[in-house]
């Protein structure tokens, strides 16, 4: 019959253990060998003393690994709807698994970590709503504002540069940004990854749904006929009609600029290049320096 274990032992060990203690508990010796004098007189010592061996029990991490991963998962806030809110970008993202490459590269490119679970990944995706944070609300300093967001697009501009054609394609198929101009055209690197960054920074349906382009253009087309026909029009551009070319605008003259902008142009194929090319041409400066100024106000107008 094997040696029965000391039941005292155990149980303060248990007791312990439930107390959330570190547990540092004697090696449990069965009865004969605590009464066994055998090897005493070998060892000149008396009885032979218990050995005191210390045992290591390591914490519990699951729910801290757990609260980690849902803080993996936090979002913060964008300039735009998030990306569950665009249909047409959601059945995009639906049809890549999870561990695809594309899925992977997307997920890359606009989260500087991944979430500890991939689970969570598609979740955290479809809750990215732009990596442009919301303008804060009444008056702010615009400046101040674009300096901030230029930082920031710099860093996605960066990696998305670092990509090839074929990439900055496969990210276009998966967030459902259209690659190809009014002719039908492929757009080429640079002007691809512009109309992908213009989407990301601030999500939008328009700018990925061509018949939502088209309806909103044919509504703000229709606006501006009737404004044009009304006794006030003389006030609709007037800070632009006879803008003296060489100095920056100020942001009423850009507001005005915008406005007549997507009246004039087709919305579907337009990019930010081409706005900040024909308003450098307006206002005889490189507006390059108010790009997302501009990107803003057409959100804001179209």
């Amino acid at each position: 019959m094997p040696p029965k274990k000391n039941r005292k032992v155990v149980a303060e060990k248990d007791d312990e253990k439930k107390k959330g203690k570190d547990v540092y508990s004697e090696e449990v010796l069965d009865e004969e060998s605590e009464n066994d004098d055998t090897n005493n007189e070998d060892l000149g010592k008396g009885k032979r003393k218990r050995r005191v061996s210390k045992v290591y029990e390591p914490k519990d991490f699951t729910m801290e690994q757990y609260h980690s991963s849902i803080k993996s998962t936090v979002v913060n806030p964008g300039r735009g709807s998030k990306l569950i809110q665009i249909s047409s970008v959601k059945s995009s993202i639906d049809k890549y698994k999870v561990n695809s490459d594309e899925f992977i590269m997307a997920y890359k490119l606009l989260f500087s970590r991944g979430a500890s679970n991939r689970k969570f990944m598609k979740q955290k995706l479809l809750e990215f709503s732009g990596y442009l944070p919301p303008l804060p609300n009444g008056k702010y300093d615009v400046e101040l504002q674009e300096k901030a967001d230029e930082k920031i697009e710099t860093k996605y501009a960066t990696k998305a540069f670092k990509m090839n054609v074929a990439q900055i394609k496969v990210l276009c198929f998966f967030f459902s940004v259209p690659i190809v101009d009014d002719d039908g055209k492929t757009l080429i690197k640079e002007d691809l990854i512009d109309r992908l960054l213009d989407f990301l920074g601030s999500p939008a349906k328009i700018l990925v749904d061509r018949k939502a382009a088209r309806k909103k253009q044919k509504k703000a087309t229709s606006a501006a006929a009737v404004n044009l026909g009304s006794k006030n029009n003389e006030n609709l551009f007037s800070l632009i009609k006879n803008y003296k070319k060489g100095k920056y605008p100020s942001d009423a003259a850009m507001r005005q600029w915008v406005r007549a902008y997507i009246v004039c142009v087709d919305l579907e194929t337009a990019t930010t290049k081409d706005a900040i090319s024909i308003a450098s041409a307006k206002f005889g400066v490189e507006m390059k320096e108010k790009k997302n100024r501009i990107k803003q106000l057409l959100a804001e107008e179209i």
